[in-house]
């Protein structure tokens, strides 16, 4: 199902500096990788320049001196041109040279929507400016096979993009094909390691699957009826055209011919129309449903074009069983017929046949019972689909049938109820006294099984056509509903930066338009709490506003036995109430205390502010932070927030690059605000504190989610502290991103 495939490898973060300055890490250094992407050439531009080469030589400290391209709108940006050079440093290694790489060539994206690029978008660079990061392109034996000579220790990110081929795939491929994509995902993921699978061709799968299946329902019920009425209009022919040549029939038993003669004769034409059905059939089938695709009904899905179909071995599948029952449906009445002799031939030509076997020993009323047995069924199942054992979906034989026989219950109850019909006219018409009326009426009474097919046939066809309408209904109203239930309400819009604004004013500027009658706003993420004093827990959270959600959600009856107004009112009569730190309105500066225990590398720290509009903003503090200095107070200008008073949500501790594992710790100490405007990151004396740290009730760590080991520790410290008795000290035994 493959129609390409892609391999690409992306170094570790390398400090990138000039080779004749002297390098010292700082948090504002600009970062480069080493990458390549295999089958590249054809979806490049040259802007200046050619591609590298593999040869390389040597630095005067023994480190490799290599070619590489770069991209020209991150050439443009950061000011580089064809012959620069640059000294790529390890952050990881002190004790080796940098790697010397020069840049020959300047490169763009010929098709950067193709999907040779694998919708990735920082093959070229990275959106982050601060730092600014290069990513240069070399060559495979470069990156593979010299830089590891020289760093041994180098990790790198290697992928592999895969290019399905869609029209390998079609509905029967699909459980496969999810299967072994599955079935691939745990196989790597146990044998290599660190590993990582994405795709959405699996979950796409499975949807698709899921729809077809729920697809097949309705077709499946509809097909069943179809085909009752279908085989009861065969049988009804068949019987028409035996009951015309009982005559020759009864001659035939006459001079000898014995029941297997007859039924053979009747076998081969009943085999010969069958077999031409099931050969002309199925192509004749495809035909037609491709012109559907010139029908203003499937404008939609063809584009105005013919249908694309296709004879698969499943077609034929169910046409072999079609034929197979419309010869049985030949064959059935030629079975009663050819058991009769001449005499008795003669016998029904005078006298016409009696009740039928299932109404003698009262078989339709077991058809009865059976039908309402099934009527109870539909009733108290929620659906025509049952889920097995291990999770998967099927259809319930029973429940499909049941359509199918309401239509034969009718068809019996008619049968007998029919005489007796026959016989209430002929009571009605006997004072009218009028012959040909009570003449036709007494040749009803007197056989009334030929007529009453007919009438049965009627009966039948339009309660499918009742059926359809009303069950076409049902359908678009279930359709309407998984529509509505996927969207949640009439109009939903996804992926907004609500930030850019706030949640409330970005709610009020849609209720202000006049084809919006209310508008509220949702949140869904993903986070992990940490309970007490034991590991971390990972839960999903929604965010709602209970006032304004039940005035937009859709939510149907049967969905809970509350209304939604209910559901929520524990949440608008008991709102979380959480402690929050205000900074007043006439602040211009922000500030901590810090006092970092061990020396790492760019240890950042900022606060996550909230603003009158409902904005969150994260201040970076400044300068950096320093291990062993002893206290440092941390500042930052209140730029960006709206006018007005603003809370801070929270302390947040960053490290970059976030290779390695550190274990560390951070003292905090009065959290403060200035009146006065100072230059950026430096420090204030007229500081008025708003948490002194003397507490911790309100403070809980939160870190990122794919954080692993033990759980970090937030308590008092009260041996060190600025002001007072104690401080909060944050401890971490990991390797840490963000906390």
């Amino acid at each position: 199902y493959l129609r390409a495939s892609t391999r690409t490898a992306l170094s570790a973060t390398f400090f990138l500096t000039d080779p004749a300055a002297r390098f010292r890490e700082t948090p504002d250094l600009p970062r480069a990788n080493l990458q390549f992407l295999t089958e590249l050439d054809p979806h490049i531009t040259f802007e200046a320049g050619r591609w590298p080469r593999s040869e390389i030589s040597a630095t005067a400290q023994g480190a490799p001196r290599v070619e590489v391209a770069l991209g020209s709108e991150a050439a443009a940006a950061f000011g580089v041109a064809i012959g620069d050079t640059f000294a790529l440093h390890p952050f990881w290694r002190e004790d080796v040279a940098p790697i010397e790489v020069t840049v020959v060539g300047l490169i763009g994206q010929r098709d950067p929507e193709g999907e040779y690029w694998g919708r990735r978008t920082d093959y070229f660079s990275v959106d982050r400016l601060d730092p600014p990061t290069y990513r240069f392109f070399t060559t495979e034996d470069t990156l593979l096979g010299v830089i590891p000579r020289h760093l041994p220790d180098i990790t790198a990110r290697l992928e592999t993009l895969a290019y399905f081929d869609l029209r390998m795939i079609d509905s029967e491929d699909v459980e496969l094909l999810a299967q072994r994509l599955r079935t691939f995902e745990r196989t790597v993921l146990s044998s290599v390691t660190p590993a990582r699978i994405q795709t959405e061709m699996a979950a796409l799968l499975d949807a698709f699957s899921t729809r077809d299946f729920f697809a097949q329902v309705p077709l499946l019920v509809m097909t069943l009826q179809i085909v009752a009425i279908v085989l009861y209009y065969l049988m009804m022919v068949a019987a028409l055209l035996v009951e015309r040549q009982a005559g020759e029939v009864a001659l035939l038993k006459s001079r000898g011919a014995g029941t297997r003669h007859i039924l053979g004769i009747y076998a081969i034409e009943g085999a010969i129309l069958s077999g031409i059905g099931l050969a002309v059939g199925p192509p004749l089938a495809l035909g037609v449903v491709s012109l559907l695709g010139l029908t203003p009904a499937f404008d939609g899905l063809s584009g105005g074009a013919l249908l694309d179909t296709q004879l698969t071995a499943t077609a034929y599948a169910w046409a072999a069983m079609g034929a197979g029952l419309a010869f049985l449906a030949l064959l059935v009445p030629a079975i009663a017929m050819g058991r009769r002799s001449i005499v008795q031939h003669q016998q029904t030509l005078s006298r016409p046949a009696g009740q039928p076997a299932f109404h003698r020993y009262y078989l339709d009323l077991v058809i009865v019972v059976l039908a309402a047995l099934l009527f109870f069924q539909l009733q108290t199942s929620d659906s025509l689909v049952t889920e097995e054992l291990f999770g998967g979906l099927n259809y319930d034989p029973l429940l499909l049938l049941a359509p199918a026989v309401f239509l034969v219950t009718v068809a019996v109850v008619f049968l007998r109820l029919f005489p007796l019909f026959v016989r209430a006219v002929d009571r009605t018409t006997r004072r009218f006294n009028r012959t040909p009326l009570q003449l036709g009426v007494w040749q009803l009474m007197r056989a009334p099984l030929g007529h009453s097919r007919l009438v049965l046939l009627l009966i039948l066809a339009t309660a499918i056509g009742m059926f359809s309408a009303t069950f076409g209904s049902t359908l678009e109203r279930s359709f309407d509903d998984r529509a509505a239930y996927l969207a949640g309400a009439p109009l939903r819009l996804s992926h907004l930066d609500a930030n850019e604004r706030g949640a409330a004013s970005l709610t009020a500027a849609f209720e202000r338009r006049d084809d919006v009658a209310f508008a509220s706003a949702a949140l869904r993420t993903d986070v992990r709490y940490q309970l007490g004093s034991g590991h971390p827990v990972a839960v999903d959270l929604l965010g709602v506003d209970p006032a304004q959600l039940p005035k937009v959600a859709w939510f149907r009856d049967d969905l809970a036995p509350d209304s939604l107004e209910m559901l929520l009112a524990p949440l608008r009569e008991n709102p979380l109430e959480l402690p929050v730190l205000v900074i007043p309105a006439d602040a211009e500066r922000v500030g901590i205390w810090a006092h970092l225990t061990r020396s790492i590398s760019s240890t950042i720290v900022s606060l996550r502010m909230r603003d009158s509009e409902g904005r969150y903003v994260d201040l970076r503090l400044g300068p950096t932070l320093d291990g062993g200095t002893g206290w440092q107070l941390l500042t930052a200008p209140l730029d960006g927030l709206a006018a007005g008073p603003a809370t801070v949500t929270g302390i947040f501790v960053r490290r970059a690059p976030r290779f390695g594992s550190f274990a560390n710790q951070i003292v905090f100490d009065d959290l403060q605000y200035s009146p006065t405007v100072g230059p950026p990151h430096t420090p204030f004396d007229d500081g008025v504190v708003v948490e002194d740290f003397e507490s911790l009730e309100r403070w809980t760590p939160v870190f990122e989610a794919t954080a692993t080991g033990r759980p970090d520790r937030f308590n008092a410290e009260r041996a060190l502290a600025v002001s007072g008795e104690s401080a909060a000290r944050y401890t971490w035994e990991r390797s840490l991103q963000t906390a």
